[in-house]
């Protein structure tokens, strides 16, 4: 290889230069200015170009002051215009052009930096220095009710910052945030723009300082529950005791990722989640109303607090105590119980599960009394067995018939009609399949509607996109709706949704069971995002085992007429080794907001029940 050439060397020192940044081009243009100034002042000085007198920005002739007289000159365009002398003119002259262009140049390096600096703020690149604020890694629909959801949450609290780290535009984030959060709500909302399986990128929310951090699974992935993990994974080689929420799409993967976190990561299955709501509500009408209410920050929530005050007082006489609170249940050696037996006397290291409107409301007091002659146990009605029709089809569609089938009593059917092919499996017991179209009329007249207890309508989320698959159960759903009104029908439509704006017309003006999936598990996620323990109480919530929740007649706990005290309805469920959670007005089952469901009434109020009204209970399954 040959020896590089003078040249060559000086425009290899010349690209190393360029290339550290503003300040070495500052420095550079400096050193050249310096430069340029020494020559004319050496060649004012040897040549003897004095002017006849002093000029303006000169006190003497000596070869310092030349020296600052030029400068000045470099710096100041109009300053040549007193020089005396051609020769002295002319080398002034040029060191004001060449001021001009060293003028011009540093402009334009601050310009360039600047510039540079303001496209590194709009990437959102910087570090957060922020301390117990939460953090939400990655992006998909469900983060935006996130933040709504935790921004309700600290409406009466300390407003800790919300900090988004994902790969898509910072500025796309913040517009999107900005038109469907309101303002209103408080929480400042800090976006980063960068990739959530990235140490490096991790580092700038500051998980370290965070109070809770929220893994997404992103939309749109080839493989998203793996994303999570590696981002779970980053995580655990920094974070050692702030609680980590994990989101995953499949059961299948829920072992790979314990395996990735420590204890401290929850995991939360969306699907399998609204698969267990979907069959809840099949079972009890209202039901999706009732975990709507209690999943949201907007009027009651789960609470988990110690009582020592009420050791050896027994859960059902404990569950009167409480006047502005409800409780469903009490956390045991690390255990969650709901619906204890109503003899269970409280121990002191017990720590009660509650549903509260704040945490100020969950004081207890004296327990209230109830009328023993209004409650009748006796009465309980058998269920019977029902046929179910399922239209449309998702991938986790086979389970949820397969559960149905289980879910009710024996002799039950079901019938799945869908426009997409079914998968190659093992039949169902009691499960008929059909290939149609689910939108049309006249498959729907055809399938003899009336003869069905529940029909369920599921998107097809997975062969179309959100708002198509959505758009396509919104006709689907009108035509039920027409069909029942025209036919007296009485069979119960549970519909799933997946955008919570599609959710708000499907509800618009109908009680059916709409479940919004992308809003509830956004919803579960803030929640136990607050308060990590609450995944084992809605694992038991919404789980195959333990309690759930029922929606049942009233005429199976009380008799008689006239206004019955909450109380009463308290006693009387424990007596059927339940827990009162609430009740239902038929009248109003078709008004908006609640649909005729209260949760957490007064224990000293009281209701005036008519036929239809039902209570809201935990039961065994």
């Amino acid at each position: 290889m040959s020896r590089p050439t003078l040249p060559e060397r000086l425009s290899y020192w010349f690209d190393s230069v360029m290339a550290r940044g503003t300040v070495s081009l500052m420095g550079l243009l400096a050193l050249a200015s310096g430069a340029f100034i020494l020559l004319v002042t050496g060649i004012v000085v040897v040549f003897q170009l004095y002017p006849t007198r002093l000029p303006d920005g000169f006190t003497s002739l000596e070869p310092d002051e030349i020296l600052w007289g030029s400068l000045v000159r470099v710096l100041s365009a109009g300053s040549f215009r007193e020089d005396e002398g051609w020769g002295f003119r002319v080398a002034m002259l040029v060191v004001t052009i060449a001021g001009l262009i060293v003028v011009a140049s540093l402009i334009g390096i601050v310009s360039s930096a600047f510039d540079r600096r303001l496209l590194e703020l709009r990437k959102g690149r910087s570090r957060v220095l922020e301390n117990g604020h939460t953090v939400i890694l990655g992006w998909s629909s469900k983060v935006v009710p996130i933040v709504a959801e935790l921004q309700l949450a600290q409406r009466d609290s300390r407003r800790a910052p919300i900090v988004i780290v994902s790969p898509r535009d910072k500025v796309e984030v913040e517009d999107e945030l900005r038109a469907r959060v309101s303002r209103e709500r408080g929480s400042r909302v800090i976006v980063r723009s960068g990739d959530p399986m990235d140490p490096t990128d991790l580092a700038m929310a500051s998980p370290e300082a965070a109070s809770s951090i929220i893994v997404i699974s992103p939309d749109g992935a080839a493989e998203p529950d793996f994303e999570v993990i590696k981002s779970v994974l980053a995580l655990t080689r920094v974070v050692t005791n702030v609680p980590i929420i994990g989101e995953l799409r499949s059961a299948a993967n829920l072992e790979a990722a314990r395996l990735a976190g420590s204890s401290a990561v929850r995991w939360i299955i969306g699907d399998e989640l609204i698969g267990r709501l979907t069959l809840h509500s099949v079972r009890h009408d209202g039901i999706s109303v009732v975990s709507r209410d209690l999943l949201d920050f907007e009027g009651d929530e789960f609470y988990v607090a110690a009582r020592p005050e009420l050791v050896d007082v027994p859960y059902s006489e404990a569950q009167r105590r409480f006047d502005s609170a409800t409780l469903v249940g009490l956390v045991r050696e690390g255990q969650v119980h709901l619906n204890p037996v109503g003899n269970l006397r409280l121990q002191r290291e017990d720590e009660l599960v509650l549903i509260a409107p704040n945490e100020r409301a969950i004081g207890p007091g004296t327990p209230q009394t109830f009328d023993a002659e209004r409650i009748d146990v006796a009465h309980v009605r058998r269920e019977s067995r029902s046929r179910t029709l399922v239209l449309g089809q998702h991938s986790g569609m086979r389970s949820l018939v397969a559960s149905l089938h289980s879910y009710f009593p024996p002799g039950s059917t079901a019938h799945v009609v869908s426009s997409e092919p079914f998968e190659s499996s093992e039949p169902i017991e009691h499960v008929t399949w059909q290939r149609a179209d689910t939108t049309s009329r006249a498959v729907l007249d055809s399938l003899d509607l009336p003869a069905y207890d529940h029909v369920v309508v599921v998107p097809y989320k997975d062969a179309l996109p959100t708002h198509s698959a959505d758009a396509r159960t919104l006709v689907t759903l009108l035509h039920l709706r027409d069909i029942r009104r025209m036919t007296d029908a009485r069979f119960a439509v549970v519909t799933e949704m997946l955008d919570d704006r599609n959710g708000e017309i499907a509800d618009a003006d109908s009680a059916d069971d709409v479940i919004v999936s992308d809003l509830l598990v956004s919803r579960l996620l803030a929640q136990v995002s607050r308060t990590p323990r609450l995944v084992d109480v809605f694992d038991q919530l919404f789980g195959h085992v333990g309690s759930e929740t029922h929606v049942r007649p009233v005429e199976q706990y009380v008799t008689g007429s006239g206004p019955v005290t909450v109380s009463t309805l308290i006693e009387a469920a424990s007596r059927r080794g339940e827990t009162f959670i609430g009740y239902r007005i038929a009248a109003r089952s078709a008004q908006q907001p609640d649909f005729g469901v209260v949760i957490n009434p007064r224990t000293s109020g009281s209701v005036t029940f008519s036929t239809g009204d039902r209570l809201i209970v935990l039961a065994d399954r």
